[in-house]
């Protein structure tokens, strides 16, 4: 998968576009459950000031790494 865009804004949100690839081969609500998590973590760790992550798949937010 390929990281497209990330952006910060001011009230400590940031959001994370990646590629079309990163749903191929993912299936089940466990497994996705948990890349979102790993997702939200990562970025979390870079930046304690960050409290929400949106995660966004070729800029679609509602259909992004669902089950």
């Amino acid at each position: 998968f390929k990281l497209i865009n990330n952006n910060t804004n001011t009230v400590n949100t940031v959001k994370i576009d990646f590629s079309k690839d990163i749903e191929k081969g993912v299936g089940g609500s466990c497994r996705v459950t948990a890349i979102r998590a790993q997702i939200y973590w990562t970025v979390i760790n870079f930046d304690k000031s960050i409290r929400s992550v949106i995660i966004s798949v070729e800029g679609e937010t509602e259909t992004a790494l669902q089950p």
